[in-house]
């Protein structure tokens, strides 16, 4: 207790008000805080905080994302979620697919809004919360092993100030047709606020599942501002098969600073599709480690960005056995001022042999306010590998635009055919074809908002 309290005396004067907030919960008070790993996993996220602090553009990993404006927020911390019935839920928003549907306020599972009866019994979804009161085994071989809070600062402040999340787990051989779709909400009640959801996915070995996210918020484009600090770490076991799906759709309002930490064990997919939208700031840090020979994995995503979004992609792709295989393909359309990042790093150690290990980002800028900055990486240290990585970046091609003028089609129709086939080569990774089409509505969505902005903005 002597050094926990100590830690909280630390933070007070050397982080953020809303930061240091989330460090000074008595551990009694918190699910699980009287279990002595869990009491311990909390401090050692408090002194992991304590000593990197909030990153600064210093910080190589943030060179391209300043967090300057973010820390200037009075954020509170969201003790519970918000009083939210379906008729709150912005409609169409989220991802619009036949699934298992369960929903998430401010990090905390809303059973009143969520489809439980219908879930196959080798699925098991809970509240992180409960099971550490009641099943905190369930959770331990987990917890912080997959995510690294030693070089993720924001994970650390998660740890720190863990509360709930959702955990997903898929028994041995079990194959679950139907996915399961999270809806993560942000809610603001007057005033910012911060929360921070820490997930868990597992699928035991020879399992396959499809796990869907929609962060979505319940905040109007003029209310309060939300940040949304997630942790989830996902673990697949040998000869599993996991297609996990991801739409960042926040207000303008919202911050999102999110990392996912996959591990990706012999013989086993991880196949990942993650599509941005929305959010003023939207940070996701994307870490998979291939544990196993002949795993393989699937990094895929788009994002849209316009008048003053920052969307960062960081991305790192750990081979550390032989065998293995990773494909990475990102796309991003910015207009306005919109700026993007994407850094993309595949290490191969000296193990990794016959590693094969590709990486790709494409961005389209619209505007000459727009901005794009990239940092693709290898680090090999095995000589028997195949590996490569790109990145480009450039404006709408005006030949292509010609064609379609000269067909009669106007402008505004020809530039959104030219970014939806800008697109379309990395939706269609997806291998289902709902889902696909699920994704490829959401574009819509964000071209129909991109328009509706330009249109004001001229007017």
């Amino acid at each position: 207790m002597a050094e926990t309290q100590s830690l909280t005396t630390a933070a007070t004067g050397s982080v953020p008000a809303p930061f240091a907030a989330l460090l000074e919960r008595a551990p009694d008070t918190l699910p699980g805080g009287r279990i002595d790993w869990v009491r311990k996993a909390r401090e050692e996220g408090a002194k992991l905080f304590l000593a990197h602090g909030v990153p600064t553009v210093k910080v190589e990993q943030w060179k391209y994302t300043n967090l300057r404006a973010l820390l200037k927020i009075p954020f509170q911390v969201a003790d519970g979620a918000a009083a939210l019935g379906l008729t709150d839920l912005p409609a169409g928003d989220a991802l619009t697919v036949d699934a298992h549907v369960l929903v998430f306020v401010n990090g905390r599972f809303a059973p009143e809004l969520s489809d439980l009866e219908a879930l196959p019994a080798a699925i098991r979804v809970d509240s992180l919360a409960k099971l550490l009161e009641t099943e905190p085994h369930l959770v331990e071989p987990w917890f912080g092993r997959l995510a690294d809070a030693g070089t993720l600062p924001f994970a650390a402040l998660n740890q720190a100030g863990l509360l709930d999340g959702f955990a997903v787990r898929v028994r041995e051989g079990a194959m679950i047709e139907r996915p399961v779709h999270i809806v993560q909400v942000s809610a603001a009640e007057g005033a910012p606020t911060v929360h921070q959801p820490r997930n868990l996915i597992v699928l035991e070995a020879g399992a396959s599942a499809t796990v869907l996210e929609s962060w979505i918020g319940a905040t109007h484009a003029d209310g309060p501002q939300t940040l949304r600090n997630s942790v989830t770490e996902v673990y697949v076991a040998p000869r599993a098969n996991l297609r996990h799906c991801i739409l960042q759709n926040l207000p303008e309002t919202a911050y999102s600073i999110a990392a996912t930490a996959a591990k990706v064990e012999e013989g086993a997919v991880y196949d990942s599709f993650v599509l941005q939208i929305g959010g003023k700031l939207s940070r996701h840090d994307l870490r998979v480690e291939m544990a196993g020979e002949h795993a393989e994995a699937h990094l895929n995503g788009a994002y849209g960005a316009m008048g003053d979004q920052l969307m960062d992609t960081t991305s790192y792709i750990d081979h550390a056995v032989p065998c293995c295989t990773s494909n990475e393909v990102y796309k991003g359309v910015l207009a306005d001022t919109a700026k993007g990042v994407f850094q993309g790093k595949i290490l191969v150690r000296r193990p990794a042999q016959k590693t094969d290990g590709n990486q790709l980002h494409k961005a389209l800028l619209l505007d000459r306010g727009a901005e794009v900055n990239c940092k693709p990486e290898l680090e090999i240290y095995a000589d028997d590998v195949k590996c490569s990585h790109g990145a480009t970046a450039g404006e709408m091609d005006a030949t292509a635009l010609f064609y379609l003028r000269s067909r009669g089609i106007d402008p505004q129709t020809a530039r959104a055919l030219l970014i939806e086939g800008f697109l379309d080569d990395v939706v269609d990774r997806i291998a289902s074809e709902s889902l696909r089409q699920a994704f490829a509505d959401m574009i819509h969505v964000w071209q129909d908002r991109r328009l509706a902005a330009a249109s004001r903005s001229a007017a």
